[in-house]
């Protein structure tokens, strides 16, 4: 029991940053590559810029990717600590994954000056694919 309370926080935290890096791999491979390899890019600062994506194809790829990333980064938390597969871990990184997503479509709807509706419309679908994709993906996470 007290391993789970230890490794279950542990597992979210690391799927927030697993998240990012299964962003970072699919968007700039060298950067990540940079990033993890190279002392010094981390003294010149860990930020790396992240373009908007161009199409619903790649803005789609880089959903699977954050999911994959994330639920990733949990298994091998959990792996670490001897648990297997946790549901309340699964369902917590499927939440905040799309909660994410909700929050910025809420904060683009909600802005003093209308964001163009393209954008609007591509946010829409990324919180669909994504509460779709984190939910298999929440699912392959239970079930392996």
């Amino acid at each position: 029991m007290l391993r789970l309370l230890i490794a279950g926080p542990l597992a979210v935290v690391a799927a927030a940053f697993g998240a990012a890096f299964g962003v970072l791999a699919v968007v700039s491979p060298r950067g990540l590559a940079n990033l993890l390899v190279s002392r010094a890019g981390w003294r010149k600062g860990w930020m790396i810029t992240i373009s908007g994506a161009s199409s619903r194809v790649e803005d789609s790829l880089r959903i699977v990717a954050r999911a994959f990333g994330a639920f990733g980064a949990a298994r091998l938390v959990l792996f670490a600590f001897s648990l297997g597969s946790v549901w309340i871990v699964a369902l917590s990184v499927a939440l905040i994954l799309t909660t994410w997503d909700v929050y910025w479509l809420r904060f683009l709807s909600r802005m003093s000056f209308s964001a163009p509706t393209i954008t609007l419309e591509l946010h829409r679908t990324r919180v669909a694919v994504g509460a779709i994709v984190s939910t298999v993906a929440a699912l392959l996470f239970i079930n392996t």
